[in-house]
């Protein structure tokens, strides 16, 4: 995150007053103040420049299952379930788009039947996306979206952390819905949170009934993929 707030104010983008505000503004996933829009500047940075600002993510969420694997374990395979069978890829990749396009929307009924409005549920994604403005910057989207977040995030939250609260509480129900709520909670938005939170447990479900990764890993990518493939095309989903 400091990494990211210094980037973007050496490149001259607007920042608010104060360390944390600036990385607040700076990750694009939360406000600091009810007058400035924080999600704006994440998306103002290039494209090259977020994936840039993702390996450090990455090394942290795929190294410390490979860590404790290491320190503990035998490998990331029969401690974390990292493995796929053929079968994982067309089931997984329905079951995430179908998280997307039904799952997610139903999830926010109750909210719209209150007089809320959902239109800023998708604006992160919106905004990722309309970074990509070339070809190179459309591959590189769909490399950030549909191969490196699904493969870490899994790896770790369905991995490592499902994994190991299952070990400690010995009850999967605890496991997975601990795991999926810090896997939303990580992502820093609140508007976001409650679907955030049904898609964690979808896939930890997943990842709990087959024994292995390879499911919610394929899920993990139909829904990222579902997202930037509606708003590459200018399509609309169901909740914005």
């Amino acid at each position: 995150m400091l990494a990211i707030a210094a980037v973007v104010t050496s490149l001259g983008y607007p920042k608010v007053v104060g360390v944390g505000a600036a990385v607040g503004q700076a990750a694009g996933q939360t406000r600091v103040d009810v007058t400035v829009e924080i999600l704006s500047v994440w998306g103002q940075l290039p494209i090259e420049w977020q994936v840039l600002l993702q390996v450090p993510l990455w090394l942290g969420l795929i190294g410390a299952p490979v860590y404790a694997a290491r320190r503990k374990g035998t490998s990331l395979r029969k401690d974390f379930g990292l493995s796929v069978v053929r079968t994982d890829i067309p089931i997984g990749l329905v079951i995430g788009i179908a998280c997307q396009l039904v799952l997610v929307p139903l999830v926010y009924v109750p909210f719209r039947l209150l007089g809320g409005s959902t239109q800023d549920v998708s604006e992160p994604a919106q905004q990722l996306v309309s970074s990509a403005v070339s070809p190179v910057g459309v591959l590189l989207l769909l490399l950030i979206v549909g191969v490196g977040a699904p493969f870490a995030e899994e790896l770790f939250y369905r991995g490592l952390v499902q994994r190991s609260l299952l070990n400690r509480l010995g009850r999967p129900a605890w496991a997975i819905v601990l795991s999926a709520m810090f896997f939303a909670f990580a992502h820093m938005q609140s508007l976001q949170f409650p679907a955030l939170v049904v898609v964690g447990v979808v896939f930890g479900i997943l990842a709990w009934r087959s024994g292995r990764l390879g499911l919610s890993i394929f899920a993990h990518v139909g829904f990222n993929l579902t997202t930037a493939v509606v708003f590459l095309f200018d399509l609309t989903l169901p909740y914005s």
